[in-house]
């Protein structure tokens, strides 16, 4: 049984495998391991989260497959590695090593096309779309897999349904934190491509084989720019981020973007960070129902959305109460990453902060997404920002000096 991380499940796979294939397969343990014991040890190592992630493993159905998997499913987009898109790690059919990669389903092709010419024909075309519309990835990403395979026919379906992703050879497998950080920033490409299925998978799918051009910045702009619902169950599960392991040395590293490729990203975190200011304001309006001031007044009419009222510029997002009518600021920070990701802060949040750090919250909400009834977060006052975080310094202002 490999230690709760990353990089023995691997190893033991690509280790264990071909010894196994030589035994019955059916009531195999090691087959069971991969079905369910592996994929729970990476959804724990890794902070995946099962509520909006289904991660599961396939050794084969009724005899050993060619190339065994585990997958992670974003279960809005897909719960089964047949169709839509997911993160897979593929074992190469010789066992020489193994591909992490953004995938989609070859079956849904081949269930969905008049011939198999046809399956391949068209997962290709949106293998291609998303390599050409995913910009600004690492150029470290690999954009074709061999597998090795022989006869299997589903084998030859992932490799032609990889869209982007990384290899590891068995002599070679890196060190489990840049294993966990590889996942990590393959899962951020992920949700951006999960975002942009503005039509849903299917409609989306087959706009790109008919090649048709999706419009799909103005269109998904306004969906996200669309206010949440009033009648919507609004919650935060808060979480201690000193009960979570966070791994050192946390780095990613910013892409290139230019022209219309930087606007466009500028314009989506924009917008996401406005979809997590207006889940809060909803969520501290729902928190506070039913208590009032000491003038009598009901404190969740009294909540403000101050950066949209008054500009970003006054150092705090949402104006709230606590059950005793007390005022606190709310900063919102929100990304549709995972909890380690780093978020920026402006020198006057931390002035602001500072001035008044015992009425100052930081809400870091994260794998954000607004139409679920409960987001995850957690919350950090003024006065433990320092201790919290590192903070670091990415820009300067520059000033001629003085002549002498």
């Amino acid at each position: 049984m490999p230690k709760e991380n990353l990089r023995d499940v691997l190893n033991v796979i690509l280790n264990k495998y071909s010894l196994e294939k030589s035994e019955n397969f059916r009531g195999n343990s090691f087959a069971y391991d991969i079905r369910n014991t592996y994929p729970n040890i990476i959804s724990k190592c890794c902070n995946i989260s099962k509520k909006n992630y289904k991660v599961y493993g396939s050794s084969g159905k009724g005899q050993w497959a060619e190339v065994p998997w585990i997958a992670i499913c974003d279960q809005s987009i897909t719960e089964s590695a047949q169709k839509g898109y997911y993160i897979v790690y593929l074992f190469v059919s010789d066992m020489s090593g193994v591909y992490v990669s953004l995938n989609q389903g070859w079956t849904y092709y081949k269930n969905d096309s008049k011939n198999i010419r046809d399956a391949i024909s068209n997962i290709d075309n949106v293998s291609r779309y998303w390599r050409n519309k995913l910009s600004g990835v690492k150029q470290e990403y690999i954009s074709e897999i061999d597998l090795k395979v022989s006869s299997s026919a589903l084998g030859a379906g992932y490799e032609h349904g990889h869209i982007l992703g990384k290899y590891y050879d068995k002599i070679n497998i890196p060190d489990n934190q840049t294993l966990i950080q590889d996942l990590n920033e393959l899962m951020c490409i992920y949700k951006s491509l999960s975002g942009q299925l503005i039509h849903g998978f299917e409609e989306t799918n087959k706009l790109i084989i008919n090649d048709i051009e999706i419009e799909w910045e103005n269109e998904e702009f306004k969906r996200l720019a669309k206010p949440l619902q009033k009648n919507k169950s609004i919650n935060l599960e808060f979480r201690n981020i000193k009960n979570i392991p966070i791994h050192n040395n946390f780095e990613t590293k910013n892409p290139i973007f230019k022209g219309k490729d930087y606007s466009n990203k500028i314009a989506k975190q924009k917008l996401l960070g406005m979809q997590g200011e207006e889940y809060v304001l909803e969520y501290e309006k729902s928190k506070l129902k039913g208590l009032v001031d000491k003038d009598g007044r009901n404190l969740s009419d009294l909540v403000e959305h101050t950066s949209r009222v008054q500009g970003d510029g006054v150092g705090y997002d949402i104006l709230s109460y606590d059950k005793n009518g007390e005022s606190i600021f709310i900063e919102v920070k929100t990304t549709n990453c995972g909890i380690e990701t780093p978020f920026y802060i402006t020198e006057n949040e931390l002035m602001f902060a500072k001035k008044n750090m015992n009425k100052y919250y930081i809400y870091r909400l994260y794998d954000f997404n607004q139409n679920n009834n409960k987001n995850q977060a957690y919350c950090i006052k003024g006065s433990e920002i320092e201790n919290t975080f590192h903070l670091i310094p990415i820009s300067y202002k520059v000033q001629i000096k003085s002549s002498r």
